[in-house]
């Protein structure tokens, strides 16, 4: 079965605003049953609208699945009154479990929070310390470290986190918190409120920026320098369901994992076991010393809350679509322009099952067959990291793919086209 043309998966079975949670999986009913999990969503002034049934499309039970398409956010009601606003975003290799991965936005009215309160300074320490390697109590050092930097932020339809990543007011988030906002409320450690615009947003990446006005005693966050490997201790600090300051601990579990996102991009994020849920949106994923990770996005679950699979963006990716942002541009992404699968000889790589008339790939020449086995040194072991690798590139700038054709190693230059 054929991967994806980089990012842009061919059309599948359609969900519904009453079908935001479905789950995929190889083997399922033949017929539509009830999801355990179904909504019961209230239409306004009326009583609750009865569950709705819940397809549960086949796969293939072998290979890498084509992902469903995604559709635009719906609300959802969890059993305990909870909303959750989740889209249907698929992980790549992963939808064999029969799972799938949810954006992290609790909507539950936070009385916290009070909309249009007066922007006053906030009156937190600076900078944030670093936490040192001895420290007796790793995860409590990084929470009181890094706590002053973390945020709530409420919309008009829910609210997630934030972090404080540079003294002129700007804190990173995710774009599925703030959706088509134009402001937001932000609530610091200390309990004070302030309004905040939207700067920009970046829906393939999921990373917004936002900007308070008043700046005097913000506490900054400080951005890991070093990526994060496999295995670290990884501290989550955000709002899940609206609790402000909430900290969770784990680990690093995997590094660049391929994940279909919001616009059928194929983000590299970090997974990680610390656990995170709704609300915990675009808040901080830290490492020992207290040094921001990550940026808390989304989670892999049948019940929308935490299993202990969720999935940050890598800080230094994060940070890079912030500075876009903040300057009015944006980042966009190399495209290949191939389709591909895993390659029938049992080697690792990305096979070529078609090639885009037109594209980069065309225009230098690969072939269907050839197998892509790393791109400018970077190794490509499966469909999923062709895909995170070619994305983490811009549009013109050349890169050398290694393949094999026919059994013979060979390297051929291509300059990326864009989507």
């Amino acid at each position: 079965m054929s991967d994806t043309w980089n990012d842009e998966p061919p059309a599948t079975p359609p969900t519904t605003d009453t079908d935001p949670c479905v789950a995929w999986g190889a083997e399922h009913p033949a017929a539509p049953r009830p999801h355990p999990h179904a909504p019961n969503i209230a239409p306004a002034g009326g009583a609750p609208a009865p569950p709705p049934a819940w397809t549960l499309p086949q796969w293939e039970a072998n290979g890498l699945p084509t992902p469903p398409p995604v559709t635009r956010p719906v609300i959802t009601r969890k059993g305990r009154g909870t909303r959750v606003l989740a889209g249907t975003l698929a992980v790549a290799g992963l939808l064999g479990a029969g799972f799938v991965t949810r954006g992290l936005v609790d909507d539950t009215p936070a009385t916290s929070v009070v909309a249009g309160s007066t922007p006053q300074a906030v009156t937190v320490a600076d900078p944030t310390p670093l936490v040192e390697d001895d420290a007796d109590e790793p995860v409590s050092a990084v929470a009181e470290a890094l706590g002053p930097s973390v945020v709530k932020i409420q919309t008009g339809d829910g609210l997630g986190s934030g972090v404080v990543y540079d003294e002129a007011g700007l804190i990173l988030t995710n774009a599925h918190v703030v959706g088509s906002s134009a402001t937001v409320q932000v609530l610091f450690s200390d309990g004070t409120t302030m309004s905040a615009e939207v700067l920009g947003t970046d829906e393939a990446n999921d990373i917004a920026v936002v900007q308070v006005e008043s700046t005097d005693g913000l506490t900054v966050a400080r951005l890991a320098d070093e990526p994060a490997r496999v295995g670290q201790l990884a501290v989550a600090v955000g709002s899940p369901f609206g609790l402000e300051q909430t900290v969770t601990s784990g680990v690093v579990s995997a590094v660049n994992r391929p994940v279909q996102g919001a616009t059928n991009d194929v983000v590299g994020m970090l997974q990680t076991d610390a656990p995170i849920n709704p609300g915990n949106s675009g808040g901080a994923l830290a490492n020992r010393q207290g040094e921001v990770i990550g940026i808390n996005s989304m989670i892999f679950s049948e019940s929308g809350e935490n299993n202990g699979i969720g999935f940050a963006i890598p800080i230094d990716r994060a940070k890079e679509i912030a500075d876009a942002l903040v300057g009015g541009g944006t980042v966009d992404r190399g495209y290949l322009g191939v389709s591909s699968t895993t390659p029938t000889s049992g080697e690792a790589g990305a096979e070529i099952a078609q090639v885009l008339p037109g594209s980069a790939a065309d225009e230098a020449g690969l072939q269907v067959g050839d197998v892509i086995v790393a791109v400018d040194e970077s190794p490509i072991k499966a469909q999923g990291d062709l895909a995170v690798t070619i994305g983490t590139h811009e549009p013109g700038e050349p890169v050398s793919v290694e393949i094999l054709r026919d059994g013979a190693a060979m390297t051929i230059e291509v300059t990326l086209g864009a989507k």
